[in-house]
């Protein structure tokens, strides 16, 4: 139903965030994976992380989720965004505030799957290599977490991890 501004009726409500995200909801609405698609019903449609330094963050994140199959899905003064399949991940600029803690309340860290363990050490070797980043548990890495993977931090200080598939036994 159009509202009587003539404005778009399946466009998202404005809410307290609007001057930030406006331009991502504009840009966005056009995309296929924008809504929910009952075909994936339960798995992650998407994230939104907001950055104080947005340079520093999408650079990281241009990086690592390239290395993870994801594909640029749009651009705009104010963030960027990367898909895969139906699911998409955001970075939006940000106010500045506390650094992120892990055990504070709210998100402890984003985990993804990786193709091999060959793709967990190549990704663990240019972590170490990148200034944007820090790895984690260096001195229990790869099985900091019980199994074969990577933590690092983001420039934000969000954790992120990368888990490599298990091992075939014969």
């Amino acid at each position: 139903m159009a509202d009587d501004a003539g404005g778009d009726p399946d466009a998202p409500p404005e809410d307290d965030r609007a001057d930030q995200t406006t331009e991502h909801a504009v840009a966005d609405h056009s995309s296929d994976h924008d809504h929910a698609d009952p075909a994936h019903a339960g798995a992650l449609h998407h994230v939104e992380l907001c950055a104080s330094d947005l340079d520093s963050t999408i650079a990281f994140w241009d990086w690592l989720l390239g290395e993870l199959g994801y594909e640029p899905k749009d651009e705009w003064a104010g963030g960027r965004s990367w898909a895969r399949g139906p699911t998409y991940v955001v970075v939006t600029r940000g106010d500045a505030g506390p650094p992120v803690e892990r055990s504070a309340p709210g998100l402890d860290h984003l985990a993804f799957h990786a193709a091999s363990r060959s793709q967990v050490d190549d990704l663990t070797a240019a972590i170490r290599e990148r200034d944007d980043s820090t790895l984690l548990y260096e001195d229990r890495h790869p099985y900091a977490g019980g199994y074969y993977a990577l933590y690092c931090e983001d420039p934000e200080g969000i954790t992120v991890e990368v888990v490599a598939p298990a091992e075939k036994r014969n």
